[in-house]
């Protein structure tokens, strides 16, 4: 199941980075966080396994994090939007080990 998930992160990823260069990036942000939070929900009061749609909630995760990246970074002053951008990417494996430091 969660190898499911992982591939289709990967497949999320490219849909939501093709529509935010066409239609701005909030509406591909919202459009993933919406699809993400749904998902989420469906899986968390599933009654089992084969009930999961582990898939859909793939393709919200992937979806999130380059449109929501972008315009992250884009909202910083362009000085420091290489620093901001290497704090953002290099950051993403800190809470994991915060929620659990063993």
């Amino acid at each position: 199941m969660f190898t499911v998930t992982l591939i289709m992160r990967q497949a999320g990823a490219t849909m939501p980075g093709w529509m935010a260069d066409r239609l701005g990036r909030r509406a591909p942000l919202m459009i993933s966080i919406l699809r993400y939070s749904v998902c989420n929900f469906v899986a968390g009061s599933s009654p089992s396994f084969a009930f999961l749609f582990r898939a859909l909630l793939g393709i919200g995760m992937g979806a999130e994090w380059p449109a929501g990246a972008a315009l992250a970074i884009e909202s910083w002053p362009p000085r420091s939007r290489g620093f901001m951008s290497g704090v953002l990417q290099g950051s993403w494996g800190i809470l994991p080990r915060l929620r659990d430091p063993l």
